[in-house]
């Protein structure tokens, strides 16, 4: 009896052990615990862009319209060729036809620079004569940049850049103006005169409601990459 009095003293003072000894181990856990928080913020760089090909003129409205006309500046005014209305004479084209199409470029609500890109296409159908022309000009009565070159060969899949442009934000909007031509004569000597003068002459002989020259024309804003552009 005694015995197991004893062994029940001793299961409860090793009970009471393991208890201080939990309490005291637990204690050791305690520390100092600080933190601060902060809010960063910023705001994305605003991207606009907008180009417009009629209602480049003084108090006309700007816009960008899918389909326009190769008007001629010195058009010929037949009476009736292609109908009868004035804008529909303003598209005859003939060796000595000359034209240009506004482009007007805006990006003045832009927080980042672009590369802009003037393209052209040729739909596959679309014929120009031989030695039409184009290229892009700066002002509407300055020189072309560059060299006159052919228009693209007809592809319904491939643009041809035309004209490239880096743009930054204070530039808020530029105008360039695609010029074309055809010569009413072209050649270093008279030979190549002779030549040129036969290619146009056996295009016009062949010319029919089919073979309207197209074109079309697209202009791309890409965003120039910050980590190219030196800091302020």
């Amino acid at each position: 009896m005694k015995k197991r009095n004893i062994a029940a003293r001793l299961g409860a003072v090793a009970l009471v052990l393991t208890l201080v000894t939990t309490s005291l181990t637990s204690g050791t856990l305690a520390k100092y615990v600080a933190s601060e928080e902060a809010t960063g913020t910023a705001y994305v760089a605003a991207f606009d862009f907008k180009a417009y090909n009629t209602g480049l003129g003084s108090g006309e409205t700007k816009t960008w319209t899918d389909e326009f006309n190769l008007t001629a500046n010195n058009y010929i005014n037949y009476a009736a060729v292609k109908g009868s209305n004035q804008e529909d004479k303003k598209k005859v084209l003939a060796p000595g036809a000359e034209g240009t199409i506004p482009i007007a470029i805006d990006i003045g609500n832009s927080d980042v620079a672009v590369d802009v890109k003037i393209e052209m296409q040729v739909p596959v159908g679309s014929v120009f004569p031989t030695n039409m022309q184009q290229g892009v000009a700066t002002t509407s009565t300055g020189a072309i940049a560059g060299e006159w070159a052919a228009f693209p060969t007809p592809n319904n899949a491939i643009w041809t850049p035309i004209y490239t442009v880096t743009l930054s934000p204070t530039e808020a909007q530029k105008d360039r103006f695609i010029k074309w031509q055809w010569p009413y004569q072209q050649g270093a000597n008279a030979a190549a005169v002779a030549s040129n003068d036969a290619v146009d002459t056996a295009f016009g002989e062949a010319a029919s409601e089919d073979r309207e020259p197209t074109i079309k024309l697209r202009v791309t804003a890409t965003q120039v990459n910050p980590a190219v552009t030196p800091a302020p």
